[in-house]
């Protein structure tokens, strides 16, 4: 079987928090992540220790090299060279997050600048429901990943408030039916999509009688501006350009054109 581990892109200094959840998750799989996070400590005095302290530190150190063994398996040759002296999981772990995670001002920074992109979000013409509840998941996500948890009401409120105006009908129904506090992301995007989806098929079917109507405009302008009078329709005698009762004029050919076009799915 496949070490889970080579199923995880290899970190190259680029998307740090992509790779850094996705390795507490396999730690956490192993039942490892607790001695990359807490470490462990040797003892001055090995001998000294009782039977059940030294099965006790036989098992930490076998789990941190098992953790240490599951990093080195996620990261290209130069991240390896900046942790190659770590002894612990722990200390190659805090290594990697101090280089790529930055230091606490930096780290103080980013909060800030991800929590006013939050506050700055609006949606953009054309721009679909997926594509924009994507933008906003994104920021949210790194919010979290940089510690600041957003309930899902005021992720929910901050949508609502953001949209088109062809939304407009809908978020007041939203907001006059429900109760926010209990309303998900995820069951809001299912509204919103389905709102988006009717009004798409309007538009489209609206856009194609349009196309209809400008090409029977087209059909009648090409018969070369002819009046459609009642005795356009008559028949003219035999003695008319040799034309009988029965024979079709060009107004007569025109409205079967037109007939045929109307009934072109």
């Amino acid at each position: 079987m496949n070490n889970p581990a080579s199923l995880i892109p290899r970190f190259n200094g680029e998307d740090y928090d992509y790779w850094r959840h996705q390795m507490k998750v396999l730690l956490k799989s192993f039942k490892l992540w607790s001695i990359v996070e807490d470490g462990y400590e040797e003892p001055e005095n090995e001998e000294s220790l009782t039977r059940a302290e030294s099965t006790s530190l036989k098992e930490k150190r076998e789990k941190d090299s098992k953790a240490l063994f599951q990093i080195y398996q996620t990261i290209e040759g130069p991240i390896f060279e900046r942790i190659a002296k770590a002894e612990t999981s722990k200390q190659a772990w805090e290594m990697i997050q101090s280089a790529y995670k930055g230091e606490e001002k930096v780290k103080n920074v980013r909060p800030q600048s991800l929590r006013a992109e939050f506050e700055k979000l609006e949606m953009k013409e054309n721009e679909s429901i997926s594509d924009y509840f994507n933008k906003v998941t994104s920021i949210v996500n790194q919010m979290a990943s940089n510690g600041e948890i957003l309930e899902d009401q005021k992720v929910v409120e901050k949508v609502l408030q953001s949209l088109l105006e062809k939304f407009d009908f809908v978020v007041v129904a939203v907001e006059e039916s429900k109760d926010l506090s209990t309303v998900s992301i995820e069951e809001l995007f299912g509204i919103l999509k389905s709102h988006e989806f009717r009004v798409n098929k309007r538009t489209l079917a609206s856009t194609s009688r349009t196309s209809v109507d400008q090409a029977l405009k087209s059909q009648v302008a090409n018969t070369g501006g002819q009046n459609f009078s009642r005795a356009n329709f008559r028949g003219c005698g035999r003695g008319d350009n040799n034309r009988g009762r029965g024979s079709p004029s060009r107004e007569d050919s025109s409205v079967k054109n037109i007939n045929q076009l109307e009934n072109t799915p």
